[in-house]
């Protein structure tokens, strides 16, 4: 078994990825970044198993679904940390790529140096682990990057707007002792003290025009806005909730939730919604059935998911569904329904992404 061989060979296999990441690079060692491979090398071994135990495309829990659509997988969650980790550290988005790429090419190289038997489906799983962590890494760097370089506009922007307005008040208050001059003594405006009181009058009228119109003017930042944290909102409905499937012998379960990640949207609304996607996922699911309630980063967005068993049969969207539609499109909120025979029949929320301010 592939994964038996992984094991026996898991200190060989992550030191040898990383002495090629550093020959390429030349990344120096940090633990953090270590412990990212070191730990998707421990979930593709799980998934490993489960596919071993439970046949072919089981892992999607562990290693994201086949299909690549966003999901909250263990893979995709921990690549996500490490891309945010390897941009926090410098490396380049071709590095990141491409040190994942190692450890697919020491598994093999050590496979086919040992003669071991790498079956077809074992061989098909490792690059859809591979495929979902670099998606997910990816994600979460070009996101990093992007929050960045917006932060250092915004901040050459204030740097820009206080050396105005520093020149604004210097100008205001020489045509403020000018105008007292001409009052005091009586002066005529076609005078010396008159010319300076032009000249700054005409600085000022030149620095108003560089001021932002209120056409240009961009939304409040988030941080002024009235945020609340994805976590909570999820437990509370999960909380008031759960007596009522209990009585209805269901099962609603909630994923970890990044307990920094927050919303600008209304809340009630947002709730409102998410209870009749649930009660609409009720009455498409039998007794003893498992709702899932997952939140979770994909890029600049948060998602919130709700994941059911797959659907006997297809049926028209319910009153509660277009409900939740309508509520979320007045809240700028997108509303994904992925159907596909025999996956998970999934309600997936996109929202933008902010986090709680500390």
């Amino acid at each position: 078994m592939l994964y038996e061989f992984i094991q026996q060979q898991r200190v060989w296999l992550l030191e040898r990825a990383r002495s090629l990441r550093e020959a390429r690079a030349q990344v120096a060692h940090d633990p953090k970044m270590e412990q990212g491979f070191e730990l998707f090398l421990d979930q593709f071994v799980e998934s490993l198993k489960v596919e071993q135990a439970e046949g072919a495309y089981s892992s999607s829990a562990i290693s994201g679904p086949l299909s690549g659509a966003p999901a909250q997988s263990k893979i995709g969650t921990t690549a996500s940390v490490q891309g945010g980790q390897m941009y926090d550290l410098g490396i380049s988005i071709d590095d990141m790529v491409h040190s994942y790429g190692d450890l697919c090419h020491v598994i093999v190289e050590l496979v086919s140096q040992q003669s071991v038997r790498l079956e077809v489906d074992e061989f098909r799983l490792l690059n859809h682990c591979l495929d979902s962590a670099i998606a997910n890494a990816v994600a979460e760097y070009s996101f990093r990057h992007e929050a960045a370089t917006a932060a250092a506009s915004e901040q050459d922007e204030y740097r820009r707007l206080t050396a105005l307005g520093d020149q604004f008040r210097k100008h205001l208050g020489t045509a403020t002792t000018a105008i007292a001059a001409l009052k005091a003594r009586e002066l005529r405006l076609g005078g010396v003290t008159g010319s300076i009181l032009e000249r700054s009058l005409m600085s000022m009228n030149a620095m108003v025009n560089e001021f932002p119109s209120e056409q240009t003017t961009t939304a409040p930042s988030p941080q002024l806005l009235a945020m609340f944290p994805l976590a909570s909102l999820l437990q509370q409905i999960e909380t008031a909730l759960a007596p009522c499937f209990t009585k209805l012998s269901r099962r609603l379960t909630l994923a970890p939730t990044d307990p920094t990640l927050a919303l600008t949207d209304s809340r009630d609304s947002l709730q409102s919604a998410i209870i009749c996607l649930l009660q609409s996922c009720i009455g498409q699911t039998l007794p003893d059935d498992e709702i899932a309630l997952h939140g979770y980063t994909r890029g600049n967005q948060i998602v919130i998911d709700i994941v059911c068993p797959p659907r006997q049969q297809r049926t028209e969207q319910d009153s509660a569904t277009l409900v939740a539609q309508q509520l979320l499109i007045n809240n700028n909120a997108e509303l994904l329904v992925r159907d596909n025979e025999n996956d998970p029949f999934t309600f997936s929320i996109c929202l933008p992404r902010h986090s709680m301010t500390t």
